[in-house]
């Protein structure tokens, strides 16, 4: 529920209202209470390279009618961003259009960027990705 509760972030305290997973993909499922049709899917993210948080290297969005067979609705690719330096916090929206009806279920898998990148005091330790909401139009 963290992740559809309406409840944003902040830049500035990733402490609250984010959900944080080192190392390892994002993956979050969310059951819609009735079909519906979905014209954007998104992921608002944080992005504080000084606290090892990094973009996902990628999300890919998939719909399903049923909650067993997912298909494919949007991809991202965003590995140059990820590892591009950044100098102050952000928070980005990473999302697509996908123009899709009657969907009960989404599955979002947010990428980890891997490794931190060589130019940083840290580099090799596992990034974190961080989100705070799913966006659904």
């Amino acid at each position: 529920m963290a992740l559809a509760d309406g409840r944003f972030g902040s830049v500035n305290d990733f402490r609250e209202n984010w959900v944080g997973i080192q190392g390892d993909d994002l993956v979050a499922t969310v059951e819609l209470d009735s079909p519906r049709t979905v014209a954007s899917l998104g992921l608002r993210c944080l992005q504080d390279q000084r606290n090892w948080i990094f973009l996902p290297a990628g999300i890919v969005f998939e719909v399903s009618r049923d909650g067993v067979n997912y298909e494919a609705a949007a991809q991202i690719e965003s590995g140059t961003e990820s590892a591009a330096r950044a100098p102050h916090p952000a928070v980005l929206t990473l999302g697509s259009r996908v123009a899709k009806s009657g969907v009960t279920h989404i599955r979002i898998r947010a990428k980890s960027a891997g490794g931190i990148p060589a130019w940083h005091p840290s580099a090799g330790e596992r990034a974190w990705v961080f989100a705070d909401e799913i966006i659904l139009e």
